[in-house]
């Protein structure tokens, strides 16, 4: 607890309680990016299927799009692995 005093009057602080509300939020932001990094790869990955459906990219533009994609993946699940390390 912190005991603040302003114009004679005082109140109390919960660091507890603040600390535990931080690391609820932050965990909260590591889920929502570690979801968003998985879809936007998930849409990468789709996309490059696509493109080389219509014959537009070759095989090296599809081997480095499919890495970059994995990336993305790779990138999500160590956001997750940190965020249950957290708990």
């Amino acid at each position: 607890m912190i005991t603040v005093t302003y114009n004679r009057k005082g109140f109390r602080i919960n660091t507890r309680l603040l600390k535990a509300k931080f690391k609820k939020g932050i965990l909260n932001i590591m889920t929502l990016l570690a979801v968003g990094v998985g879809i936007i790869g998930a849409i990468y990955i789709l996309g490059t299927a696509g493109t080389s459906d219509n014959g537009n990219l070759n095989i090296i533009q599809i081997i480095i799009r499919t890495m970059q994609s994995m990336g993305l993946f790779g990138i999500s699940y160590a956001l997750i692995f940190v965020r249950n390390a957290l708990q």
